[in-house]
């Protein structure tokens, strides 16, 4: 522009040399012949210098040539489509590239209605844009779909910005159209890919919770099999070696009161109670009774009764009062615990007291077990060679599959911590039932209907034939005592008492189907006059008071001596 402003600059100025040389000329007759000289020699002056203002001229003008080529060629082959578009919404200007990408003539395409090129589902964007863009002077960025002659529509980003046209009216909107179809291509690839990958993540996910649910379910399953296993050993015990050395030692009984001064027979009574005595021990540290038929609280304070008693341990309980869980595996697994962790203190604490404290706390119940004695270093039970001994690796790991935690707070010379956290709720397994395959059902006893006159007449109800048998043998020849009839469990208790009426029903504790508690109430709400004698082969508090709560008058052990029992029935216990 500045060339061009030059070139006219220079063609005035020549133009004002030409009429001072004609006015000049008319004066020619009035001026003497030097005077003329310098005049002609003026003139030629501003020839030569009319001259190369001229060539100036023309190489302006073919820079100005050369550069509008340039900016056409540019213009029509810029990867970018440029559009004027003018007030009535026409296209007024388009370059290749948008004749290009529109599959339109420049012929044909100038003079169209810009809306024409646009999809039908964005006309109204356009045409929202449009009379912004003609009431202000702001720019203008949006995304719209436009329509190709042959390929169909395809989307495009548009650029505007209201200008003046080439008469000067403010009315022009210059247009920028960029393809981004690929862009948006790749955006809805993006977006499925990062649906595919959420559907993923989320099935993941899922799966983990279930495979973390069924490790839960198998942790618990394994705590379960284990206590099963316990009880069942247990079970064995008080089942059969218990009741046939309690058996034997009643019929030892039997040829003692023949033969009373006979010392080898005291000895050999001796031994089966002694046998009988550790037998009882054994299977009641193995799966004590108060784990199947009380709290959590109430097995937690037998524990800590037997650590006092066993190892000299003085154990503190505290808790919070809160209802803790009685889930059975839930159960089991803190009784476990905090009977490992209270071991844990008698062979490495060096210690004689301890505290164990229960507490309910955002959906978890903590067991805590605390000691002041000689500690140890949390950070060797990631070690390799960690001492198996503690079993503390064993707990934690444990904890973590049912989705709890075991921390340890520790040091050596500075006392221990044990804090387990558990969830209140995990995922339960239905506990096997024990096989009774083996437990035949037994033809009913004869009964004898005879009633006589003060005889006391005795229903026997133990689920081991060989215990009921030395009961009756042993019972049923004393002065005064009838056997009124037998039965096998509870509920055949109950249809005995209803059939027989007896007056005194020796209940045993731990049988199949129902158990004594809950046989002795039901015959004790329907037959209050009937007398109940609980026999158990374990000497335990709580089930004893159960018994007694049930409506036992009396709780005695099979251990005992047989004048026990008969002082019972007899009613002078």
């Amino acid at each position: 522009m500045k060339k061009t402003g030059d070139a006219m600059e220079l063609r005035h100025a020549a133009e004002r040399m030409l009429d001072q040389a004609k006015e000049a000329a008319r004066d020619l007759t009035g001026m003497s012949p030097q005077d003329i000289a310098n005049l002609v020699h003026e003139l030629r002056v501003h020839q030569i210098e009319l001259k190369m203002q001229n060539d100036e001229l023309r190489r302006i003008q073919a820079e100005l040539e050369n550069a509008r080529d340039r900016y056409l060629h540019l213009y029509d082959f810029a990867p970018t489509a440029y559009f004027t578009v003018n007030a009535k919404g026409a296209v007024a200007e388009a370059n290749l590239t948008a004749t290009t990408i529109l599959d339109w003539p420049r012929a044909a395409l100038v003079g169209q209605m810009f809306s024409r090129f646009i999809h039908l589902e964005d006309q109204d964007v356009w045409y929202h844009h449009r009379k912004h863009l003609l009431e202000t002077e702001d720019f203008q960025s949006f995304q719209l779909r436009l329509v190709n002659k042959d390929s169909g529509d395809f989307y495009a980003n548009l650029e505007c910005l209201r200008a003046a046209d080439s008469d000067g009216e403010p009315k022009v909107i210059r247009i920028v159209a960029t393809d981004i179809t690929g862009l948006k291509r790749a955006e809805k690839a993006l977006q499925q890919a990062n649906a595919t990958l959420e559907q993923r993540i989320a099935e993941r996910t899922r799966q983990a919770e279930t495979r973390s649910k069924q490790l839960q379910a198998l942790a618990v399953e394994l705590i379960e099999a284990e206590e099963r296993e316990r009880r069942r050993l247990a079970d064995y015990l008080h089942d059969i070696l218990q009741q046939m050395l309690a058996a034997a030692r009643m019929q030892l009984e039997s040829v003692c009161q023949i033969q009373p001064n006979e010392s080898t027979l005291s000895n050999v009574k001796h031994l089966l109670e002694e046998s009988i005595e550790k037998s009882c021990r054994l299977s009641h540290e193995l799966s004590p009774p108060v784990l199947q038929h009380a709290n959590l609280i109430a097995a937690l304070e037998w524990i800590i009764k037997y650590f006092g008693e066993q190892f000299g341990l003085q154990v503190e309980l505290h808790s919070d009062g809160a209802q803790h869980s009685e889930s059975s595996p839930l159960k089991v697994f803190l009784f476990r615990a905090a009977q490992e962790l209270l071991f844990n203190v008698v062979k490495h604490g060096g210690v004689k007291t301890a505290r164990v404290d229960l507490a309910r706390n955002d959906g978890c119940i903590v067991l805590s077990v605390s000691d002041h004695g000689r500690g140890l270093n949390p950070e060797t039970l990631d070690l390799a060679t960690a001492p198996s001994g503690l079993g503390l690796l064993s707990l934690r790991e444990r904890a973590r599959y049912i989705e709890g935690s075991l921390v340890i707070e520790s040091a050596p010379n500075l006392g221990s911590c044990f804090i387990l956290t558990v969830p209140l709720s995990i995922s339960k397994i239905d506990e096997v039932q024990q096989s009774e395959t083996d437990r035949r059902p037994e033809a009913p006893a004869k009964v004898i209907y005879n009633i006589e006159p003060g005889v006391i007449r005795v229903l026997f109800v133990d689920d081991h034939k060989v215990m009921r048998q030395g009961l009756i043998n042993l019972i049923g020849t004393q002065p005064g005592i009838q056997v009124a009839g037998e039965a096998s469990n509870g509920r055949e208790a109950i249809d005995r008492v209803r059939q027989l009426m007896p007056d005194v029903v020796v209940m045993d504790v731990a049988m199949p189907e129902m158990d004594g508690i809950e046989a002795t109430s039901h015959i004790k709400a329907q037959w209050p006059e009937v007398r109940v004698i609980a026999l158990s082969m374990v000497e335990n508090e709580h089930v004893s008071r159960k018994m007694r709560e049930a409506g036992a008058e009396a709780f005695l052990s099979k251990t005992e001596a047989s004048t026990e029992l008969l002082k019972a029935i007899y009613g002078s216990r």
